[in-house]
């Protein structure tokens, strides 16, 4: 079948005696267009704009921070910060 994107993804917890685990598998999604995307991105430490091309409508993002030492804040208005930032990436 053409076109097909499958993943699965798990999150593991443990902080203050709370442990939580999930996990999920997707197959078999069908994808619009035979475009994505595979890259790597340097960033600065102030906001930047993450490009994702040649992709025009974003379905599924994955997303690894590569930098040892610095977090990355995720967000969708500019600037990103602690208190907008709907995820932050560890370092590693």
């Amino acid at each position: 079948m053409a076109n097909v994107i499958g993943f699965s993804a798990s999150l593991s917890l443990n902080i203050g005696g709370i442990t939580e685990q999930a996990s999920v598998t997707v197959s078999g999604q069908l994808q619009a267009g035979a475009n994505g995307a595979f890259q790597t991105q340097a960033l600065s430490t102030t906001t930047s704009q993450i490009s994702i091309c040649p992709v025009s409508t974003i379905g599924y993002l994955f997303v690894k921070n590569l930098d040892a030492t610095h977090s990355v804040r995720i967000g969708i208005v500019s600037p990103v910060t602690s208190g907008n930032a709907f995820v932050t990436l560890q370092p590693g």
